[in-house]
């Protein structure tokens, strides 16, 4: 009879809890999350500058707040998946410059443009995967890893490129994301073109 009596206690609190399931969460507190919060902020501060600023929606600079923002959002996208999984790289920006510095000495050697950009995408893909083994085969922690990687990519674009720069890359790339946008001047009807190339 004890024995009995024990298991109907043990089952009191399972079944009590399927009896009376607990109601699911309003709506309305996905609005307290702080992502609902920085959401609203964009948002506000896009109608500010839209109501304080003539020219802020038109084609002209959305365009060029895209060419502005690609290369980093390019490199930030992917980083939130990473973000997500609770780990962090703080290396990032040091391996851009790594291949985007190895790609221009090698162009500066001689190297066809294209190979010398296949050649820094497998540097990029090299340095991520180093980073990954790091992290995910010998258990180390992502921010350390990368804190060391950072200063390993960096010394590394230091030593082959110094103080020197690299020009004379090909038009046809250099100006492969600039296109004149028109753009009609308040007041007057006139039309005017405008490029960020020069």
């Amino acid at each position: 009879m004890s024995e009995t009596h024990t298991v109907l206690s043990d089952q009191a609190p399972t079944l009590a809890t399927a009896a009376g399931q607990p109601s699911a969460p309003p709506p309305w507190r996905a609005l307290l999350r702080w992502e609902s919060g920085l959401v609203l902020v964009l948002v506000a501060t896009l109608i500010f500058a839209g109501s304080n600023t003539e020219n802020f929606f038109d084609q002209t600079d959305i365009f060029y707040i895209g060419l502005n923002m690609g290369e980093i959002a390019i490199m930030a996208l992917p980083l939130t998946l990473i973000v997500m999984t609770g780990e962090i790289d703080l290396s990032v920006a040091s391996m851009l410059g790594l291949s985007g510095t190895l790609m221009g000495y090698l162009f500066q050697h001689g190297w066809n443009i294209y190979l010398a950009m296949a050649v820094a995408l497998a540097v990029g893909a090299l340095g991520g995967a180093l980073n990954g083994v790091l992290v995910t085969k010998l258990g180390l922690p992502s921010i350390a890893v990368t804190i060391g990687t950072l200063t390993l990519f960096r010394g590394i674009a230091e030593i082959i490129l110094g103080t020197s720069s690299v020009t004379g890359f090909p038009l046809s790339l250099t100006r492969s994301a600039c296109s004149p946008r028109r753009r009609t001047s308040p007041g007057s009807g006139s039309t005017g073109s405008s490029s960020g190339c020069t």
